[in-house]
């Protein structure tokens, strides 16, 4: 082998061995998963960490019930007749302290001429650290390639065993 060649492939062996070692001491950044409070605009961790589990299973309250939403959809697009309207909704607890709970439901939206109408039902049981945690409900409506998203309210969580009814009205 000629002394250019080896030269050559000592420099690149002497290049990669100094990326990889450059590479190595590199600290990640640190990062925390989790997502945005639309009320506040803070960044809340997905999972609280706490000193003693005990203390949160001795402190934590089943909460049971259900969340009825009812929509109305005016269809000012012009969407065919055989293309099904979805409508979801979501309910997310922010404050517990294991992390936010969610339940998410969807159907297929009732048609009438330019309206489409579609009740939505989210049973729940949720484990609460407290009975004064906040419940954030949106609702979302598609069809094709349009889709109407919207916050329908933030209120605290419900007495136990209670109906709690929303409605929304929407265009598509």
């Amino acid at each position: 082998m000629n002394s250019k060649a080896l030269l050559w492939a000592g420099l690149v062996g002497l290049a990669c061995a100094i990326s990889a070692s450059a590479e190595e001491t590199k600290s990640p950044a640190p990062s925390v998963i989790g997502f945005l409070d639309p009320q506040t605009g803070a960044l809340l961790p997905l999972m609280a960490t706490t000193s003693s589990p005990e203390v949160i299973a001795a402190a934590s309250t089943a909460v049971t019930g259900t969340l009825k939403i009812t929509g109305t959809i005016t269809l000012i697009t012009a969407i065919p007749t055989t293309v099904p309207v979805q409508c979801s909704a979501t309910a997310i607890v922010v404050g517990d302290a294991n992390g936010p709970i969610s339940d998410l439901v969807s159907s297929t939206a009732t048609r009438s001429g330019s309206t489409a109408t579609c009740t939505l039902l989210i049973p729940y049981e949720w484990i609460l650290q407290t009975l004064t945690d906040k419940v954030t409900l949106s609702v979302s409506v598609s069809a094709l390639t349009r889709v109407h998203t919207r916050q329908l309210a933030t209120f605290t969580v419900p007495a136990n065993g209670v109906t709690t009814s929303f409605t929304f009205v929407g265009h598509l």
